[in-house]
């Protein structure tokens, strides 16, 4: 696991996200829930990526009128391409978002992507925009079969990167009466793409292919 930070103000996924939810503070989005949506049970996987949340989120991207998705794409190339040992790779192409409110989960099973249908070689990043605390952390072990569980704490401003192709995490009920808010995505280098894969991601069953599932990044200079 590797941290690493990025300028806020240029960075600005905080404040969009706000303006988006039209919420003061991403830590009470909770209580932007309409009255009729109350998430009493625990998120089940298939579903834990159906919320309200994720209908308000992805609603402008699906219409590609997205602020968020603009400065993503600029985060990939400007940013996180500074941790690609690759000059050519691929990303993923609109971020997996959470939101972990209090008393539930963000992700609905303890799993390694590998599970999931995702390539071997493919590494995660992990952006909060909230604080991630304990339990409104993801929690991960350190290495591939490890077992030794600790929580990805972490502020705004910081990225972590870690190996959820192969390690196992998931999240705690969140007892912090705090939402965690945050996105992720993957990257696998060039060398590691396989054309013919033709299996689909579990949780959005988009195929592993360039157009699908990823977009290419490539270094011009």
């Amino acid at each position: 696991m590797q941290k690493h930070n990025y300028n806020l103000e240029k960075y600005n996924f905080v404040q969009i996200v706000e303006e988006l939810f039209e919420c003061d503070t991403l830590q009470e989005i909770h209580l932007k829930l309409p009255p009729d949506i109350q998430y009493k049970e625990l998120h089940k996987i298939g579903e834990d990526n159906k919320t309200w949340f994720h209908k308000v989120f992805y609603k402008p991207i699906n219409e590609e009128n997205s602020k968020f998705q603009e400065l993503y794409e600029k985060f990939v190339y400007e940013e996180i391409s500074k941790y690609v040992e690759e000059d050519k790779f691929l990303y993923q192409k609109s971020p997996t978002f959470r939101v972990h409110i209090p008393e539930n989960i963000a992700v609905g099973g303890w799993h390694k992507d590998k599970d999931y249908n995702h390539p071997e070689g493919e590494i995660n990043f992990i952006v909060s925009l909230t604080e991630a605390n304990d339990t409104s952390s993801i929690w991960a072990e350190s290495s591939p079969e490890k077992e030794d569980f600790q929580p990805l704490n972490m502020v705004p401003g910081e990225v972590i990167q870690f190996d959820g192709n192969k390690c196992l995490h998931g999240n705690k009920v969140n007892k912090t009466n705090k939402s965690r808010v945050s996105f992720d995505f993957r990257i696998l280098p060039f060398s590691k793409y396989r054309p013919d894969m033709a299996k689909k991601s579990i949780a959005i069953g988009k195929s592993f292919i360039l157009g699908d599932y990823y977009k290419l990044y490539e270094d011009n200079k």
